[in-house]
């Protein structure tokens, strides 16, 4: 058997794992009310990456709402005094 062969079925069983690993850790999810929650085996560093996004969404998206108002407000109500 030739070493690429090898590394070949390597990778392959290794595909394989985490697909069950995946499938196990789905299984493990549970539902409440109709709402499915992720399985509580995930790693706190998944888990703080997640929280990570939603906090960063939930500052700069309201922001961003704001800004164009405001850029709005700026441009069409206010007036110079240029004359």
């Amino acid at each position: 058997m030739s070493p690429s062969h090898s590394l070949l079925r390597t990778r392959h069983r290794l595909n394989l794992d985490r697909a069950a690993a995946s499938t196990s850790a789905a299984k493990m999810s549970f539902n409440v009310l109709g709402v499915e929650f992720a399985p509580l085996v995930i790693p706190l560093e998944r888990r703080l990456q997640t929280a990570a996004v939603a906090v960063h969404m939930g500052l700069f998206f309201p922001m961003s709402i704001f800004v164009t108002i405001f850029l709005v407000y700026i441009t069409f109500f206010t007036r110079s005094k240029l004359t």
